[in-house]
């Protein structure tokens, strides 16, 4: 076997493990958590496609990403409705992605390729992103995956139609991709003025943008996808929906605060931004002409998500991808000088080791100092914790000068750069899991999600399925009740029971908040409150305490509580309780 074998062989592995990796992240575990309020109205609006919708949603919804709700809605007819086949689609997106870079491979050369899968794989807004029911997956990977296409180092009119058919299936995807061709738009023009300064002359950025007869795919594949293949034809007025959506988003300003978008960039990927910035500062001094590109991407993507007022933290995963890229270039160019003695080896092994030490011991300081924590002599003294903190950071710099006298500071500065790479990693780590996995996914303390649906849900459910099964011994023959203006995840959360009416004949079960005019339920029914729901309830922009925030995603929230009442002779033990007692989260 050849070394060109061997390498090529190596490759394929790790292309193999960073897929497998970046699907598991994105697959496991994906009915959790429960779906939030924008992923219900997407949800139910696949959902009324099929031959069991909701009766508690509007039957004439149209969906405004068909890309995802006419897919969605042959995977509802054909396995069942629940939040994982609701996130399935958006899943399978977010994991092709990952194979975009393979089609750079030519011009970033294997290793390049392999760290921009790497940052894509661990991203936690692209793992968050595809773990999200909607068509923000759909769009990242279809304009992504064009763009890779055209950018690619090999010419071909294959490259040219399946960009066009990406496109098609951008332009079904519905109101994500119009805010990512505007991030696109926007960095194309700085990139353009930036070239014509600087009187470039190199080879042309886009090597296969279709031309002529390659843009038929395009409108083939829209009209596919928005119809679901032809067995949703209803979905097809979604394209002109999601243009809707995205208008109005200028006019309703409902998005997250421009200072909580920005500070989600760096709680959501500390990795990429650090190493971004290096990448960026190599594009300027003098990189070629996809980091300079990928420069102006970024800035692009930024200056689309600050004047949007209908911004959502999702709308990062545009700048991602460009800092993934800048990344790549600079990790690879820091590997690459990676060379030094076996004792200097061993040296610098001991002193990031060191680092890392005094580092973890830092951050255990800092969060006792958030929790208001003081030290063992000053227990309710919290501030002495910022003493120790900067003792720490003292004798890591004492340590890192004492290194650089002995070793050389070129030796200092890579261990420095290695032990700050670890923690950013391992606060990617972090930051993924809280966003997907973690109990406080189904909370409202993230950038992620100013609105989420609590794990009280799941005990709603089991108290009415208990009631249906007691006195219909059917669980879900049990008729409920909702408001008019019910939120569209309880009306999924509840799809699966009948539709009942308050004043009527035969007993219903009515859901409704605390404190609304509830009529006659109201003197003769018991029941319970309990905490379905919880939002933002800080002031500003950002949480009041920010430290808190990052160290242990501490930010004050507000709870909706929900009633669930039911004739006495329908109580269960769980309702026989008084109704102020409340489940909480």
């Amino acid at each position: 076997m050849t070394g060109r074998e061997v390498r090529l062989r190596i490759e394929a592995l790790a292309v193999m493990a960073l897929l497998a990796l970046g699907v598991w992240a994105r697959l496991d575990g994906l009915g959790w958590p429960p779906l939030t309020e924008p992923e219900a109205v997407r949800a139910l609006s696949a959902l009324q496609a099929t031959d069991a919708p909701s009766p508690f949603w509007a039957p004439d919804a149209t969906p405004d990403n068909p890309a995802y709700a006419a897919p969605t809605a042959l995977l509802f007819q054909a396995l069942g409705a629940g939040e994982g086949t609701a996130r399935a689609v958006s899943a399978l997106m977010g994991a092709a992605l990952l194979l975009a870079p393979l089609a750079l491979r030519r011009r970033l050369g294997a290793a390049r390729t392999l760290l921009l899968m790497a940052g894509m794989a661990l991203s936690p807004v692209l793992i968050a992103l595809a773990r999200t029911a909607g068509g923000g997956a759909a769009a990242v990977m279809a304009l992504g995956g064009a763009l890779a296409l055209m950018w690619g180092g090999v010419e071909g009119r294959g490259r040219r139609l399946g960009a066009a058919a990406l496109l098609g299936m951008a332009l079904a995807a519905g109101p994500a991709s119009l805010q990512g061709l505007i991030a696109l738009l926007i960095g194309w023009a700085i990139y353009r003025a930036w070239s014509w300064r600087r009187g470039d002359d190199d080879a042309p950025l886009l090597l296969n943008r279709p031309r002529g007869a390659d843009w038929w795919p395009l409108p083939l594949v829209a009209l596919a996808l928005a119809s679901g293949f032809g067995f949703v034809p209803g979905a097809l007025a979604g394209i002109f929906e999601g243009l809707g959506s995205w208008l109005q988003g200028w006019q309703g300003g409902a998005g997250i605060p421009a200072a909580s978008f920005a500070a989600a960039l760096g709680a959501y990927e500390p990795l990429l931004l650090a190493l971004g910035l290096a990448g960026a500062w190599g594009a300027l001094r003098g990189g070629d002409s996809g980091s300079r590109f990928a420069l102006c991407w970024a800035t692009g993507a930024i200056i689309a998500g600050l004047i949007y007022p209908g911004r959502a933290a999702s709308d990062l995963a545009w700048l991602t991808l460009p800092l993934a890229l800048l990344a790549a270039n600079a990790l690879y160019d820091f590997l690459g000088g990676f060379q030094m003695r076996g004792d200097v080896r061993w040296a610098w092994l001991g002193m990031v080791a060191g680092l890392l030490a005094l580092l973890a011991f830092a951050y255990l300081e800092m969060a006792a100092y958030a929790m208001g924590l003081g030290p063992n002599v000053a227990p309710l003294e919290a501030d002495y914790r910022l003493a120790y903190v900067a003792a720490a950071l003292g004798l890591a710099t004492l340590v890192v000068v004492l290194f650089a006298l002995g070793w050389g500071w070129n030796t200092a500065w890579r261990a420095v750069a290695t032990a700050g790479l670890s923690v950013l990693l391992l606060a990617n780590v972090y930051a993924a899991w809280h966003l997907n996995a973690g109990r406080g996914a189904a909370r409202a303390r993230e950038f992620w999600r100013p609105r989420a649906t609590t794990t009280n849900v799941s005990l709603l459910l089991d108290t009415l399925r208990g009631i249906g099964t007691a006195n219909y011994r059917e669980p879900y023959a049990l008729p409920i009740a909702l408001q008019r203006d019910a939120p569209a995840w309880l009306a999924w959360s509840v799809r699966g029971f009948r539709a009942g009416h308050v004043p009527a004949a035969a007993p219903t079960a009515v859901l409704a908040r605390e404190g609304d005019d509830l009529g006659p339920a109201a003197a003769e029914y018991i029941g319970q409150k309990i905490a379905l729901e919880e939002r933002w309830d800080w002031g500003g922009d950002l949480p009041p305490s920010l430290l808190a925030w990052l160290l242990r995603r501490e930010a004050p929230v507000v709870s909706e509580t929900w009633l669930v009442l039911v004739p006495p002779q329908w109580a269960v033990p769980q309702l026989a309780a008084p109704a102020a007692s409340e489940t909480t989260p």
